[in-house]
């Protein structure tokens, strides 16, 4: 028999998926390879460049990036979209929710809660020589 406790538990959770499910954003497999994106967070701009959409593979700029790997550009991994807790939308960039990123070597980057997302450009990449 479930208590009480257990049961707000359950509410929570369906609740934290039901507002994913509505929020404002892209995943991050949906975006061809070039796919530029700038993410204006509460506290800071990021600059995204889609490597390889199926794994979820950025080239990451722009916020706490240099301050945590002391490089100005990093290619880090799209965990995914959070509200603040442990649930996440995997492979989802959300507005109104944090992002994760995978830096290597066991470091996770937060962003603070996303305010927009733009497109900046789109550049096909091609493995033809011209």
């Amino acid at each position: 028999m479930i208590n009480e406790k257990e049961k707000q538990f359950v509410r929570t959770l369906e609740k934290e998926a039901e507002s994913a499910e509505k929020s404002e954003g892209v995943m991050i497999k949906d975006l061809p390879p070039g796919q530029i994106l700038a993410i204006k967070t509460k506290n800071s701009t990021y600059r995204i460049i889609v490597l390889n959409s199926a794994e979820g593979l950025v080239q990451l700029s722009g916020g706490n990036t240099e301050k945590i790997t002391g490089q100005k550009e990093v290619e880090a991994t799209v965990s995914g979209s959070t509200w603040g807790g442990s649930a996440m939308k995997a492979g989802f960039l959300g507005v109104g929710m944090s992002i994760e990123f995978a830096l290597g070597k066991g470091r996770i980057m937060t962003t603070s809660p996303v305010k927009k997302i733009s497109v900046v450009i789109y550049t096909p990449v091609s493995d033809k020589v011209h």
